[in-house]
């Protein structure tokens, strides 16, 4: 993929001329890379789908967020977006770890998965076993921030724990 995206990088001075052949192997090299970022083909000629791709592909880090996307092991159904308070936003693009983080707290979401590892749930029992804080109560937590000498902050739980993970 990072072949075909510097190859596709490579046409843009030249894509006046074939964003309207969709036959073309620059249309078809485009499309293909489109497709691997977002899940969809490139819009209608008119659209600025071609612009988007262009921009995306040089911005900084693509080359590891595109070995990244590849070594996915948690993605899910296309067209998926899964949203809940803890955890934000969940899509095809989210990475691995945050979507382990999901169904570790939410395992039944693992049906709105296309593809999981035959271990993800014991990988979901090492996230909660890597992180003992998960489990205390907010006193606990308090305890555990003093004996760090760190100052507790203000907030619910959520804010707390986070802050306790940090030390």
């Amino acid at each position: 993929m990072i072949e075909l995206k510097d190859t596709v990088l490579a046409t843009e001075l030249t894509k006046a001329i074939w964003r309207e052949n969709r036959s073309s192997k620059e249309w078809t090299d485009a499309n293909t890379l489109y497709r691997f970022f977002f899940g969809v083909n490139l819009g209608s000629s008119k659209c600025e789908c071609l612009e988007d791709l262009f921009q995306f592909i040089k911005s900084k880090n693509i080359n590891q967020k595109i070995k990244n996307k590849m070594s996915k092991e948690f993605i899910l159904i296309k067209g998926k977006v899964l949203q809940t308070s803890k955890f934000g936003v969940i899509t095809d693009a989210s990475s691995d770890e945050k979507c382990i983080k999901l169904l570790t707290a939410y395992p039944v979401l693992s049906k709105e998965f296309k593809t999981l590892p035959d271990n993800w749930k014991e990988i979901c029992v090492e996230q909660v076993k890597s992180n003992p804080l998960d489990g205390l109560k907010v006193s606990e937590l308090k305890e555990y921030i003093e004996s760090k000498g760190a100052e507790i902050p203000e907030g619910k739980k959520a804010a707390i724990l986070e802050f306790a993970k940090t030390l």
